[in-house]
C-alpha cells in the first residue's frame, strides 16, 4: 500500500525548503529549539499520532515546574499530563472522510529514561531530554484521507515548526508544518470496504434525489 498523492490546503513550498535547509528528517538526533515532532501511522484498524516536544514546549502548554526547583520530574509531568492532552485534542484537528474527526486519546508517553527522574533547566531543549505523548483512535474502516490542522503557533509561538511525517505501509511522506503552512493532506491509497462505498453512493444518491 503507497500514498496516492498528498496535498496541501494552502502553498506548500515552505515545508520543502525547511526540510531542505534544516537537513533533517524528523526525529532527527540533532533538535533545534522551537521545533516540536509528529508521526502519523494510518491503516485500516487504527490512527497513531505520537507527537514529540521539549519541555520548553510543553511549559508553554502549562506550567509544569510546581515547587519552582529549576527542574521537572516525572510525577510533575505525569500531574499535568490531562490538560497536555486536552490542549492538543483542541488545538490539532484531525480529519479523515466518512470518519468522525479527532486526535483520539493519550494511551501513554515515553519519558527519557537516561535522564533520570528529573530534567534539568539546562536541558529543556536537549534532544536527549525530548518527551514523547501517543495518541491512538481505533477505526472502524480503512481511511482514504488524513487531513491534519494545527492550531498550537498562537500558544507555542510564531517561530515554531513542527517536522512532521506520515506512515501508511511502506510510504513515508514527510512534512513541516508551521504558521504559515498549518495544515496538510494526506491520501493513504487505502480502500474503505465495500459496505463503507455501498454507503456513501446511497446517501448521495439519497441526497440529490430529495
Amino acid at each position: 500500500m503507497r500514498c496516492l498523492w498528498s496535498r496541501r490546503r494552502g502553498p506548500g513550498w515552505g515545508a520543502l525548503l525547511a526540510l531542505l535547509s534544516c537537513g533533517c528528517a524528523p526525529m532527527a538526533s540533532a533538535h533545534n529549539p522551537d521545533t516540536s515532532y509528529v508521526r502519523v501511522d494510518i491503516d485500516a484498524a487504527r490512527l497513531r499520532t505520537r507527537l514529540t516536544c521539549d519541555l520548553v514546549a510543553l511549559g508553554k502548554v502549562v506550567a509544569l515546574d510546581d515547587d519552582g526547583d529549576r527542574r521537572i520530574s516525572r510525577q510533575e509531568l505525569d500531574r499535568h499530563l490531562p490538560e497536555i492532552a486536552a490542549f492538543f485534542a483542541a488545538n490539532l484537528d484531525v480529519e479523515m472522510t466518512d470518519h468522525e474527526p479527532g486526535l483520539g486519546g493519550l494511551v501513554g508517553i515515553v519519558w527519557p529514561t537516561e535522564m533520570g527522574e528529573a530534567i534539568g533547566e539546562k536541558d529543556y531543549h536537549s534532544a536527549a531530554a525530548l518527551i514523547s505523548l501517543r495518541f491512538e483512535r481505533p477505526l472502524d474502516d480503512a481511511p482514504e484521507d488524513v487531513s491534519v490542522d494545527f492550531r498550537i503557533f498562537g500558544r507555542l509561538g510564531e517561530r515554531h515548526t513542527v517536522v512532521g511525517s506520515f506512515v501508511c505501509g511502506a510510504d513515508v511522506t514527510e512534512v513541516t508544518f508551521s504558521r504559515f503552512e498549518p495544515d496538510y493532506e494526506y491520501v493513504t491509497g487505502l480502500r474503505p470496504s465495500p459496505w463503507r462505498r455501498a454507503w456513501r453512493s446511497f446517501w448521495r444518491v439519497f441526497w440529490h434525489g430529495w
